[in-house]
């Protein structure tokens, strides 16, 4: 059985140093559809592989283990709501790899020094989204919260 990637790409019209709060951030669009599965892209921006998840010392990812952030959307609270019901009722394991990036950071990312490209990888499509929605939106204002599914 291999892993899903599941969540959000989100976006917020808050100012700079404006409080943060769930109103402040709106789900735009569910990554489950976008990406098939875990690639190298995944993995190493993530640690979303098996091998990352079965020996996560032996990778170092860009952004991984930060969580779910504080303030989020409501498509990503529902989600995480799911979760740990079904946490709950049948115990963790199942859900994994909580973590958010923005697109400035991404973008920020020297992609010549890595095996992979994000528009080479299951995560194209993504990235197109993140390339539209930053046509409009300042790349700070714009980020994916992400997890996987064993």
């Amino acid at each position: 059985m291999g892993l899903d990637i599941c969540g959000w790409i989100e976006i917020t019209y808050a100012s700079d140093g404006e409080a943060q709060d769930d109103t402040m951030w709106m789900s735009v669009v569910c990554l489950e559809p976008l990406v098939d599965g875990p690639d190298e892209f995944s993995e190493a921006v993530f640690g979303f592989s098996k091998r990352a998840v079965v020996k996560p010392e032996d990778f170092k990812p860009i952004a991984s283990g930060r969580g779910i952030p504080s303030a989020c959307s409501h498509g990503v609270r529902d989600d995480i709501a799911r979760i740990r019901d079904r946490e709950r009722q049948y115990g963790p394991g199942e859900f994994g790899g909580f973590t958010f990036a923005s697109y400035a950071e991404l973008l920020r990312i020297n992609w010549d020094s890595m095996t992979v490209r994000p528009h080479e990888s299951e995560w194209a499509t993504v990235f197109r989204v993140l390339e539209a929605l930053g046509s409009r939106f300042d790349h700070e204002k714009i980020r994916i919260v992400t997890w996987w599914v064993w």
